[in-house]
């Protein structure tokens, strides 16, 4: 590369959007009450966010134009978050140079929401959430809350005492500042499911989900271990890591997935990223073990399945028991 040259960011998406139509795993579309103004047609369903990959994209080389310029073609992640932009430079004669730089992600109307990741049958208690309007100017909307059933994707609001009324608040935020929302929910007393939820706001179309990722790593593990639905545990596997925020369990369970699938390296590559998030989390090392060992490296992967049961035999015996073996 050339000393001296700048770096221009070309963004193909906008953040927040996507196109899911055709897409079989979207959800239903949501009911809206019904609108004062009869005839009137009804809005399109709103796409959620999906892309939450905690790296946007990583160009291990790249090469200067003539006058030193790089440009960095990507598509946004659809996380709104703030983003750490890395890049290390260096010339023939070995020059180099270092630049962090900050981007931040966000829209103009924002919920977020602060679900329980656990409730008990017969729980009542209020859904929080927070809307924010980040715009300079006031604005106007509604923010409706639906909850799924987690393994059919079929609306459960009705069971959990919540109306076509209910679902709805409305807001009214001056610009800059933010408002508190909240739905009260009971949960019933013969309830034993999982459930997604997702607020949105129809002010600009921001839809967020909000299924806990514990909720994918179970369904990944489980349809691996019962060697059923493989395809499905695969994506329950990906998005259990697109969704798990730093923590290093989605990655074991993804890494079990694809060690009983003969990926032996994506496994690998699992299980150590997963060290990198916690370098005690005994399955993670456990599971590196057993892919050494299949892999020929015997006395390094036996070293690591040992510590590993030294560490937590409990975890250690779930996964082995489950068939992650040498």
């Amino acid at each position: 590369p050339v000393a001296g040259g700048e770096i221009l960011l070309d963004k193909e998406a906008d953040v927040g959007s996507m196109d899911v139509s055709g897409n079989d795993d979207a959800p239903p579309a949501i009911d809206e009450p019904s609108s004062a103004s009869a005839g009137k047609p009804s809005p399109p369903p709103v796409p959620i966010r999906r892309n939450l990959n905690e790296t946007v994209f990583f160009f291990p080389e790249l090469r200067t134009d003539a006058e030193g310029n790089v440009v960095l073609k990507f598509t946004m992640n659809e996380a709104l978050t703030r983003w750490k932009l890395l890049t290390y430079a260096h010339t023939k004669d070995l020059q180099q140079a270092l630049s962090v730089k900050e981007v931040v992600t966000q829209k103009e109307l924002m919920v977020i929401a602060n679900a329980p990741r656990f409730l008990r049958a017969g729980d009542e208690f209020e859904f929080a959430a927070k809307v924010s309007n980040l715009s300079q100017e006031a604005l106007s909307g509604t923010a409706t809350l639906s909850l799924l059933d987690a393994n059919t994707l079929q609306p459960v609001e009705k069971d959990f005492g919540m109306t076509a009324i209910t679902r709805v608040n409305n807001f009214n935020i001056p610009a800059g500042q933010s408002a508190p929302l909240a739905w009260r929910v009971r949960i019933p007393a013969d309830y034993a499911g999982a459930v997604e939820s997702f607020d949105r706001a129809s002010r600009l179309g921001a839809r967020n989900e909000g299924v806990s990722p514990e909720v994918y790593a179970g369904k990944c593990a489980a349809r691996t271990a019962a060697r059923t639905d493989l395809d499905e545990a695969r994506r329950f596997c990906n998005r259990a890591v697109s969704n798990s925020r730093g923590t290093p369990w989605a990655l074991v369970a993804r890494g079990y997935f694809r060690v009983m699938q003969g990926e032996l390296d994506d496994a690998a590559s699992d299980f150590a990223r997963a060290l990198e998030r916690d370098a005690r989390y005994a399955p993670a090392l456990y599971g590196r073990g057993a892919v050494a060992v299949r892999q020929g490296r015997v006395a390094e992967g036996e070293a690591d399945m040992t510590r590993a049961t030294e560490m937590n035999r409990r975890q250690v015996n779930f996964y082995a028991n489950a068939g992650l073996r040498p």
